[in-house]
């Protein structure tokens, strides 16, 4: 408190109305704070206010009752028409802050004002002296004033609580951190490669170099099969070129062949839509039941596993130590997939993604086999994986229920509303997705409308490619609209 001087009255004289109080203080576990004013005092006053002939209580009633248990005959109080006017403010939020019917935001507000205003009046306050004043542990406390720096960010306005809010910003902080290690990661990998490539020039080993390749690595899994063994005088490789990003968001190339080159930055989140066929022909061996992409596309069952091969021999290449995989897959394949993913070190969750379409092949469904023989199939699945321990950027639903996409621009094209819901779960602001197939891009720019800062597809048709960057150029014209005016209606404008 400041250095005004306070009173000393009898603390029997003292009413408690209990009508007028704005919380109700628990003050039947008080022993603590019994042997605690025994020792060495009572350290902050209690609060009251002049009401005609009574003086009423305001705040300290757990202060004032352990007082009057240990038989005091006067108590230091302090009056609340003498407060400056931050003493007032202080002491308005305190007994605001235990209000049953407070949200939970405003009670973070408060309380992180509450901390804010003792520290210009001390800086050397400490974090326990709030919580001791508020009723409130220290770490419960240190995590609403975490919650406090983000209130205003956006960032936890869907948060139903203040724990809730707190996991929400404590996931992010990981993610972001993990981001910022990959980033050095590649920057490193860089510095090194370098280092590698003038060691190889004269004949030594490179920093940090082995007999044996680290597990995944691309040398090991796609190069030494074809590069004959190097000798003393077999000529230097060539140096690697420097990655420079497309100025497109989606380029129009091979992923199978572009994987095998790439070294630009890693990606955190991958989303795979390879044809995978809810197929007709009852061995599974038959063509897609989406017939118009069978002049551009192969969609036989051989194109799965070798698109999901070139993705599981090149991890290393192209996804972060710490990253999220959506795989769309047929559940024909479900146990050969996830036997593949988990070899190369990912952790796939046994549950897949569901999409039920509401609506979709006349409202009837895919027959996966004879009509009289299967039901028929009305939804789709993909594989969550995880590699490292990369949190989710919030948790979601495994289901959704949605009609198929309207107006494709893309035969296999999948509604934005559902990808926007499962990719919710892996994307934010640190966020950098890769889609190696990307078709219409309708992943990427639910990817981009959540956020993410990178967006980067793959798409094998030029005029499917054209059209992919074309809307999704459109979308982000229309967000950026859409951000301008609702910063216009906040300004007032």
């Amino acid at each position: 408190m400041s250095s005004l001087s306070y009173s000393s009255i009898d603390p029997r004289t003292i009413v408690i109305k209990r009508g007028t109080r704005q919380r109700q203080e628990n003050i039947a576990d008080i022993d603590d704070l019994k042997q605690s004013i025994a020792t060495i005092g009572l350290i902050n006053p209690i609060v009251v206010r002049r009401e005609g002939d009574e003086t009423v209580l305001v705040a300290g009633e757990r202060r004032l009752t352990a007082v009057l248990a240990l038989g005091w005959p006067e108590i230091h109080v302090r009056y609340m028409e003498l407060l400056s006017t931050r003493e007032a403010e202080i002491i308005e939020l305190e007994e605001n802050v235990k209000r049953k019917e407070l949200g939970w935001k405003d009670q973070v507000r408060a309380i992180g004002r509450i901390h804010a205003l003792y520290r210009e009046q001390n800086a050397g306050w400490k974090i326990e002296q709030t919580a001791e004043a508020v009723s409130l542990t220290p770490a419960h406390l240190r995590k609403i004033l975490h919650v406090y720096e983000a209130l205003d960010s956006g960032r936890i306005d869907k948060a139903e609580g203040i724990e809730q809010a707190y996991n929400t910003l404590h996931r992010f902080a990981e993610r972001k951190a993990e981001s910022i290690v990959g980033d050095i990661i590649v920057k490193g990998a860089t510095i090194f490669g370098q280092a590698g490539e003038a060691a190889a020039n004269a004949n030594q080993a490179p920093p940090g170099a082995s007999d044996t390749p680290p597990p995944h690595s691309p040398t090991s899994s796609i190069d030494s099969a074809t590069s004959p063994p190097a000798s003393a005088s077999a000529p230097p490789p060539p140096p690697i070129a420097a990655y420079v990003p497309p100025k497109d968001p989606v380029i129009c190339a091979n992923f199978l062949e572009w994987v095998k080159t790439y070294n630009g930055p890693k990606f955190t989140v991958i989303h795979c839509d390879f044809p995978y066929g809810n197929y007709r022909g009852a061995d599974s061996k038959g063509a897609m039941s989406t017939l118009d992409t069978e002049d551009f596309y192969d969609n036989s069952e051989g194109i799965y596993w070798t698109l999901l091969d070139g993705l599981t021999q090149n991890l290393d290449r192209i996804m972060s130590y710490s990253a999220h995989l959506v795989f769309w897959f047929n559940m024909n394949f479900y146990t050969e997939t996830v036997s593949r993913l988990r070899r190369v070190g990912l952790f796939v969750h046994d549950h897949p993604l569901v999409w039920h379409k509401t609506t979709g092949g006349g409202g009837l469904g895919v027959v996966p086999g004879t009509a009289v023989t299967y039901p028929r199939r009305t939804y789709d699945t993909a594989l969550l994986a995880v590699r490292g321990n990369r949190p989710l950027a919030k948790p979601g639903m495994n289901s959704y229920a949605a009609p198929t996409a309207g107006n494709k621009i893309h035969p296999s094209q999948k509604p934005e509303p559902m990808l926007r819901h499962f990719l919710s779960m892996v994307v934010d602001e640190t966020s950098t997705v890769l889609d190696p197939t990307c078709g219409s891009a309708a992943a990427l720019r639910a990817a981009e409308d959540l956020g993410a800062k990178y967006i980067l597809g793959l798409e094998l048709d030029p005029n499917y490619a054209a059209v992919a960057n074309t809307r999704t150029l459109q979308a982000r014209i229309m967000r950026q609209a859409g951000n301008i005016h609702r910063d216009d209606l906040r300004s007032g404008e």
